[in-house]
């Protein structure tokens, strides 16, 4: 009885790469490594979002699809060479690897941010937790959160992940749309408020993300 297909080697230079690029061992990149091939059940070398969606814990998450569409959108796009065209529906190991090592790691991927002091004083990982987390509001990429995006979000959070049965009304979780950019940007007027990352960073302050905030795969 044979053993079916193997999987193929990781490759010396991509190991190596991101030996450089992250903070994971060779034996941490390998069981990744493993994991991604796993993840991969056609076998061609990349992992769709489909077979993302179909982990346990996202199957099961009200959030799994904007957390996997962002996984995705950050890792490709973060580590995209030149003007080369992103797949936002497919990610290759190199990308999902250097996309948990910013999680996990003191490095990683490129965060893309221009303010290059904002690495002086706090630690890289939360910094790409909290990065994250703003790009999961922030759908169409413009550097700032809207109440239409926080109610989306919000609406994400009442809907039953199986049964996709909404608990709560949109019309309901307006106030607290309203309320949660009241509270990051008080100085605005209402029709104005808009939050951008620094605020974003700022209400986060005290809140302890690396025990409510992880990515395992």
């Amino acid at each position: 009885m044979g053993l079916g297909p193997s999987r193929p080697a990781l490759p010396a230079e991509t190991l190596n790469d991101l030996l450089d690029q992250t903070n994971f061992n060779k034996s941490q990149i390998q069981h990744l490594y493993a994991r991604f091939c796993d993840l991969d059940k056609d076998g061609d070398g990349f992992v769709t979002k489909e077979e993302l969606l179909n982990i346990k814990e996202i199957i099961t998450n009200p959030l799994g699809t904007q957390i996997i569409e962002t996984f995705i959108r950050e890792a490709n796009t973060l580590n995209k060479i030149g003007d080369e065209e992103i797949n936002m529906n497919i990610v290759r190991f190199p990308e999902f690897c250097a996309m948990l090592g910013s999680f996990n790691r003191s490095k990683g991927m490129n965060t893309g941010e221009e303010d290059k002091e904002k690495m002086a004083n706090q630690d890289h990982s939360r910094f790409c937790k909290l990065r994250f987390l703003f790009d999961m509001y922030d759908n169409d990429g413009d550097d700032r959160i809207t109440e239409v995006e926080m109610l989306k979000m919000l609406c994400k959070m009442a809907t039953d992940p199986v049964t996709q049965h909404q608990r709560v009304s949109e019309e309901e979780l307006i106030p607290y749309a309203q309320r949660a950019l009241a509270e990051m940007c008080p100085h605005k007027e209402p029709e104005k408020r808009t939050i951008s990352f620094a605020e974003f960073k700022k209400s986060m302050s005290g809140i302890n993300l690396e025990d409510k905030m992880t990515i395992k795969f």
